[in-house]
């Protein structure tokens, strides 16, 4: 089978594990933050858990938006759009 096939077949898989929770929100010089626990999937007998930190600034100084993921403080990534 074709890959994206197996891709498109797995994501379409019903996972009763998937939710989120809200653990926490708190107040920055500027704006709003809030702490997300959440499982995304079972994968192989084991439930996927993380943690998400969402921050919503009072005001938005550049047209440009920006996405930054970290996984154990090691790997960072920045998506523009």
């Amino acid at each position: 089978m074709h890959r994206q096939n197996l891709l498109h077949k797995y994501i379409a898989l019903e996972d009763d594990v998937f939710g989120y929770e809200l653990a926490g929100r708190g107040e920055l010089d500027h704006g709003s933050v809030y702490y997300m626990h959440l499982t995304s999937q079972t994968w192989r007998g084991m439930d996927w858990r993380h943690h998400l930190t969402v921050f919503i600034p009072d005001r938005v100084v550049h047209e440009d938006s920006a996405m930054e993921t970290a996984a154990k403080c090691c790997m960072i990534t920045r998506i523009w759009w």
